[in-house]
């Protein structure tokens, strides 16, 4: 509506300039005003509607206007004659960009200075070669296509793109963004931007990026960026990031970090970061971390941190300033199994240790294989047992089938043999140096 009255009222401008001088050279014509008849009365009181009619001899040109005489009256109709005119805008928008993408055949040259100025149609495939003064844009492009600001290639892409941004459906090959790719389909191939990444579909290559790759997908790739990789289906490869890596899917992939890896399902292969590294689902591998490193599920491998190390279940190795879990290997670190006071911490409350556990603090609920640190707390009270031998300054046990060795050992029952000065069986004092009982 507002785009209606503005021509009209331009054409009208013009009309009124341009007539007298074309139809009517040697007379002066003044244009008249002519009130219309009276409209009938309105239903609304205070509102009316009134036209006036612009006579140009010998053209006539009619312009309706509104007039809303009731200045007491709320903004509604306003509102919702301005809603009306951002529907008509949209409309028109809408329709433009249709436009803009008509035409169909294809080219093997296309040249142009941006893309509304282009020699063939946006709606023209190019098997060949894409060529913008600013940027070009065609609906398929296979081979080349190179613009100082912006490659667009609607349904597909294969070949070679170069611009500060590409965009398009699904594509492979080549990207080249100074500042940034985006497919909304899938990638096949290599993929460099100064920014970012971005793909709505599957990956399959290599992206790098100077802040950040997404995909929606599944990739099955390399992905370096210096902030941030993510990957919101499962990832196969590797993912290379200045501060975090996120898979929300299953990852197959070896993933370094500066601050933190972490994997919402399951995770098999390495995983290297400064601070955090977490698996939400079952982990197969390495974890390094420089402060902990958590699989909140069942794991098999090697986890290794400065401060801590945490897993349901882990077969393999654990070392670290504090580990917990069930584990069926080895431990080492200065706190193994320690409760530290963490509310409802079932990593600790249901630890094991089946093999070696070394450290200066060890407390588990059950034991089997051999357990060397200055203090062995196995609980006599809520603890399972003890099979095998613990070697410590103090030893303290549920029942225990094995041998404890040390200055000070406790049992709630013995099926072995203590060897200490103080030995300690269901709270009576037993023979000093050697007790037995079988």
């Amino acid at each position: 509506m507002r785009k209606k009255l503005i021509l009209q009222a331009v054409l009208a401008a013009a009309f009124a300039a341009a007539a007298p001088a074309a139809l009517h050279a040697d007379e002066e014509i003044k244009p008249e005003v002519v009130q219309d008849e009276p409209a009938a009365a309105p239903k609304d009181p205070g509102k009316g509607r009134k036209g006036r009619t612009i006579l140009i001899d010998p053209i006539t040109v009619k312009v309706d206007a509104d007039v809303d005489f009731d200045d007491d009256d709320d903004d509604e109709d306003d509102d919702e004659d301005d809603a009306e005119d951002e529907d008509e805008d949209e409309d028109w928008d809408d329709e433009e960009d249709n436009e803009e993408w008509t035409g169909d055949g294809w080219t093997p040259l296309q040249l142009g200075a941006i893309p509304r100025y282009q020699v063939f149609p946006r709606g023209a495939s190019v098997y060949g070669l894409s060529l913008g003064l600013l940027g070009v844009a065609n609906n398929e492009q296979y081979g080349v296509a190179v613009a100082p600001f912006n490659v667009e290639s609607r349904d597909g892409f294969g070949g070679l793109q170069a611009s500060v941004a590409n965009e398009g459906g699904d594509g492979w090959g080549g990207s080249l963004g100074l500042i940034a790719n985006s497919f909304e389909g899938s990638h096949s191939g290599v993929q460099a931007a100064g920014i970012a990444n971005s793909i709505e579909g599957h990956q399959t290559g290599i992206a790098l990026a100077g802040i950040a790759n997404s995909v929606e997908g599944d990739a099955t790739a390399l992905s370096g960026a210096f902030i941030a990789n993510v990957t919101e289906g499962g990832h196969t490869g590797a993912q290379l990031a200045g501060i975090a890596n996120v898979v929300e899917a299953d990852a197959n992939a070896v993933m370094a970090s500066l601050i933190a890896n972490v994997v919402e399902s399951d995770a098999a292969g390495v995983q290297l970061t400064g601070i955090a590294n977490v698996v939400e689902g079952d982990a197969a591998g390495i974890q390094l971390a420089g402060i902990t490193n958590v699989v909140e599920g069942e794991g098999t491998g090697l986890q290794g941190a400065l401060v801590a190390n945490r897993a349901e279940s882990l077969g393999g190795v654990q070392f670290g300033g504090w580990n917990s879990g069930q584990v069926e290997g080895i431990q080492l670190g200065l706190l193994n199994n320690v409760d530290l006071g963490i509310s409802g911490d079932t990593m600790v409350e249901n630890s094991s240790i089946g093999g070696l556990q070394l450290g200066v603090v060890n407390d588990t609920a059950r034991m089997s294989g051999l357990q060397v640190g200055a203090l062995n707390f196995n609980p006599e009270s809520g603890g399972e047992y003890v099979s095998g031998v613990q070697l410590g300054v103090v030893n303290t046990a549920p029942p225990v089938s094995g041998l404890q060795f040390g200055l000070i050992n406790s049992a709630s029952s013995l099926d072995g043999v203590q060897i200490g000065i103080i030995n300690v069986v269901d709270g009576k004092l037993r023979l000093p140096l050697v007790n037995w009982a079988f």
